[in-house]
């Protein structure tokens, strides 16, 4: 603080921050793909494009090792830098170039000191090495690499790291890349974007999007964010459920970097509906998580559910269609309903839909961890609870078209944010 803001401030009243760490960057997030073995290599350095919303300074990189819904399955060495002002800037974990994972474990870098990201199109560069030939690497989906725009990769058997300054240029490519969990700086809060952490299963994830056409095509969450020009972290994983994420030690290394996100939009309610989870168990393991994310800060919303259907057209018509669930799909018409009236909540717990007792909270209500609903189901489902006709081309996942839909209800919650 300057000597004259110091003057300026009454003895005993808390002075309110100017700058903060935020995620500055598209194309971060958890990798997504199962850990697998690529070609028998050991090492490998990628080149990704991101976009970075806000000017940050004293940037900083964050990893996790993660499989599947759980953790790795074995240990990774990582490393990263980013490309700015010509120049190969290598991140330091401890002081160390790179730092090595154990699986479930989570890191973020010391600040790059004197770096300024500007706005606009950057590459950061991610390393990865693996002890063996045989054990594997995390890759994404959700960030497939151009070579087109000079995205690719760097992949041998000597344990070749090109993220210290200095190094030779990464190979141009078009293959699947390993994001960084996460990228962010110091940025004025006063013209900072929000910062959007996205939490759910495959459809949040970019399942059944051609995110290997277009890089912003990685689920309806991200072309929302991408729209209103919101940098984000993809925390969401296929197969994933409110239930498993209702554990605090799978949220301590899961949510790295949670604290640099501003506003978090959910996801959960397929995979838990399509087991055995009841209604109240699914209300009770999101208010859980609704809770957790709103007491690291966070304004949360919660997305409403898709259908899950058969059809004997290929989705061309509803008519078509038959819900795959028997007690799931009356349960998620429920649950989508209780959304809709606010996930109406009484000392803490679920109450009916509609319900009007004294002390009853809805989202938006103070002492509710929800501030709304982001109704994405509306934008590709019947009044029947069917998919809109082609906007699924399998019944469980948006088609492109149903990820286009779902993310104007994304952007348009983001751009009226204030």
């Amino acid at each position: 603080m300057s000597l004259l803001a110091l003057l300026a401030t009454e003895p005993g009243v808390p002075v309110e921050p100017t700058s903060e760490y935020r995620q500055v960057a598209s194309r971060c997030g958890v990798s997504t793909y199962p850990m697998s073995t690529v070609g028998g290599i050991t090492s490998k350095t990628d080149r990704v494009r991101v976009s970075v919303a806000v000017e940050g300074t004293d940037p900083r990189i964050s990893f996790n090792n993660v499989q599947g819904q759980g953790v790795g399955l074995n240990d990774v060495t990582y490393g990263g830098a980013v490309e700015v002002g010509g120049g190969v800037h290598q991140f330091q974990f401890g002081g160390n170039p790179t730092v090595t994972l154990a699986p479930g474990e989570s890191v973020t870098s010391d600040p790059l000191t004197g770096v300024t990201l500007p706005t606009g199109d950057i590459y950061l560069r991610t390393f990865a090495s693996i002890p063996t030939r045989t054990d594997k690497f995390p890759q994404s989906w959700g960030v497939y690499l151009f070579a087109g725009v000079n995205e690719g990769t760097n992949r041998t058997t000597t344990g070749a790291n090109l993220t210290s300054t200095g190094s030779g240029s990464v190979s141009a490519s078009s293959t699947a890349g390993m994001p960084a969990l996460a990228l962010s700086a110091v940025v004025e809060i006063a013209t900072a974007p929000p910062a959007l952490a996205l939490v759910g299963d495959s459809i949040t994830e970019t399942q059944a999007d051609d995110y290997g056409t277009d890089p912003t095509h990685s689920g309806y969450g991200v072309r929302g964010a991408t729209a209103a020009g919101v940098p984000y972290v993809n925390y969401a994983r296929g197969g994933d459920k409110a239930q498993l994420m209702n554990n605090p030690t799978r949220r301590a290394y899961w949510f790295e970097a949670i604290d640099t996100c501003t506003h978090a939009l959910c996801g959960y309610a397929i995979n838990d509906l399509a087991g055995t989870r009841t209604l109240a168990q699914l209300q009770a393991d999101n208010l859980s998580l609704w809770t957790y994310l709103d007491s690291a800060g966070l304004t949360v919303r919660q997305a409403t559910c898709t259908p899950y259907t058969t059809s004997s057209d290929a989705f061309a018509t509803t008519a078509n269609q038959t819900a795959v669930m028997t007690t799931g799909e009356t349960r998620r018409l429920e649950w989508n309903a209780w959304l809709r009236d606010g996930a109406p909540i009484l000392s803490g717990a679920a109450v009916v839909t509609g319900s009007s007792a004294p002390g009853t909270l809805r989202a938006g209500d103070v002492g509710h961890p929800l501030d709304g609903v982001c109704d994405t189901a509306a934008e590709v489902e019947t009044v029947s609870g069917k998919w809109n006709a082609s906007t699924t081309g399998e019944g469980l996942h948006p088609n492109p078209a149903g990820h286009a839909l779902m993310a104007a209800a994304v952007e348009d919650w983001l751009n009226a944010l204030p």
